[in-house]
């Protein structure tokens, strides 16, 4: 008896077939719609049908991922996991979803069970990181001393102990666990420079020159370090210290093999250019930024539907003070996520920054509902409506200090328009 004809008209070898040339093809979308037939078959058809309808799934949800549309991008991995079953290697991508959508309880969950299938130092330490964000303190410290205990001396689980130790401002455990992360890895770049973060926090100039010179020696092309390298010694020399520095010789590398590898690290990292966007304006930012602006480019040209990419570039043009290229790059993050709420953030800033309050208030809005409901988001919108819509003022003004109860210009502004 011949196999019974799918609804396009094609036997099921012929349906099955077409739906693996199209998943490596990279067609994932029409390779799901083509083996969606299949997955209830049963015997290694139907297994093999359920594992590339899975895979199909799994590759638009990690496209998803990285161009930040966390919605498409669970709804794609819950699909994966359901067609693979509970043991396929999902559940980190979740956790990333979750993570980069503010989702600290799911992040934490689906983190907890890669760490029930990966018993590692590297998954202990994100599991950590997971419990902490999602409020439960205890259980991360104690997630982090069973595997000190298991591991033995690695160096990114001392780092992480220094790290919540800081966000609590205990800078003498932190500087003790930075120091023990230094030593289990002296090569560990991380490590020093938060050593010598450290160390400037509790006074320590000295050590604080010593560990940023020692990160920096490691990594010489690293501007960042530098500077901070630079402060430093500036500081410890006004107490008296007589600071010698060492200058490393840059790696050797051709500047358009340096600009691809910078390219390549910035769409994997790209809290790496965020970091310079932190530092205070200087006299040396048209140069560092018309320098960054030309690796993110070059990473765009690989990728131009990364829409986080698209919000850097933006936040450069901005820093240049290139407006017309900064709004439109905004607005081309947010045609490839609408839904992106950094970005909605950062063009209503942009766009109030130009007198377009109306257009920005409608931006500004619309991120409180995607999920940038902060105070000082409120407060902007706020500030804005305050002369046209003075009640929808009040209304935003209260739900800054309802976030916020020591934002004392949303109170002081709330007062004056009550008066």
């Amino acid at each position: 008896m011949s196999p019974e004809p799918t609804s396009q008209g094609r036997s099921a070898p012929e349906e099955y077939a077409r739906g693996l040339q199209l998943y490596r093809q990279g067609r994932f979308a029409e390779a799901t719609d083509c083996l969606a037939e299949l997955r209830d078959a049963t015997g290694a058809a139907g297994a093999v049908a359920r594992f590339y309808h899975s895979m199909a799934h799994r590759a638009m949800g990690i496209k998803a991922l990285k161009q930040g549309r966390f919605d498409l991008a669970e709804s794609h991995l819950l699909l994966a996991a359901k067609a693979a079953g509970p043991d396929a290697d999902l559940a980190k991508y979740l956790a990333s979803v979750y993570a980069q959508s503010g989702r600290s309880r799911q992040c934490a969950e689906q983190m907890e069970l890669v760490a029930a299938r990966r018993d590692r130092p590297s998954t202990a330490r994100q599991l950590a990181q997971a419990l902490w964000q999602a409020g439960r303190r205890e259980e991360a410290l104690m997630t982090l001393t069973a595997a000190m205990r298991r591991f033995g001396e690695v160096a990114e689980l001392h780092l992480q102990w220094g790290l919540f130790a800081a966000a609590t401002e205990s800078f003498a455990e932190a500087r003790s666990s930075f120091a023990a992360a230094a030593e289990a890895d002296c090569d560990s770049v991380d490590a020093y420079r938060y050593l010598g973060l450290t160390c400037s926090a509790l006074g320590d100039l000295p050590a604080a020159v010593r560990a940023f010179q020692r990160a920096f020696d490691l990594q010489p092309d690293n501007v960042l370090l530098a500077h901070q390298l630079a402060l430093a010694a500036k500081a410890a020399g006004s107490t008296g210290y007589n600071v010698v520095l060492h200058m490393p010789e840059p790696r050797p590398r051709e500047a358009a093999s340096e600009m691809r590898h910078m390219a390549g690290y910035v769409v994997a990292e790209p809290d790496f250019v965020a970091s310079f966007l932190a530092l205070p304006v200087s006299d040396v930012d048209t140069e560092l930024f018309t320098t960054l602006g030309n690796i993110v480019s070059m990473a765009m040209a690989d990728h131009p539907d990364y829409a986080d990419l698209r919000l850097l570039s933006s936040r450069i043009h901005h820093r240049l003070r290139q407006t017309d290229e900064a709004t439109a790059q905004a607005r081309k993050a947010l045609e490839i996520n609408p839904r992106y709420a950094l970005a909605l953030v950062h063009l209503g800033t942009l766009l109030a920054g130009q007198g377009r309050g109306k257009e920005a208030i409608e931006h500004l809005v619309r991120a409180t509902q995607c999920g940038a409901d902060w105070a000082d988001v409120h407060y902007l919108i706020g500030d804005l409506m305050a002369d046209d819509a003075p009640d929808d003022a009040r209304e935003h003004y209260r739900r800054a200090l309802e976030l916020d109860p020591e934002y004392h210009q949303a109170r002081d502004a709330a007062s004056k328009l009550a008066a």
